[in-house]
């Protein structure tokens, strides 16, 4: 798509990182600090929907042996040059 515009791809290259998490607290803090949906959250039920976005997380996601989900990510390396 990109060469349709005038540029090269150099590099493009995709990567799955898998973190682990180091407790159930730590994971539920990083989970509720990237969710788009906090801020219309009103704030007397801000403690609520953290437990229960993580109860949700739980049961959809990928978990270590002690049952603290996994943090996956899709990374895509791209990198173009413009010919002179």
């Amino acid at each position: 798509m990109v060469e349709n515009i005038g540029f090269e791809v150099v590099l493009c290259q995709s990567e799955i990182k898998i973190n682990r998490l180091p407790s159930h607290e730590k994971a539920k803090d990083l989970f509720y600090s990237f969710c788009p949906l906090v801020p219309h959250v009103p704030e007397n039920q801000r403690e609520i929907f953290k437990e229960e976005l993580y109860q949700c997380l739980l049961e959809k996601f990928a978990r270590n042996d002690d049952r603290t989900p996994v943090h996956m990510a899709s990374v895509l390396e791209i990198v173009i040059r413009k010919p002179e």
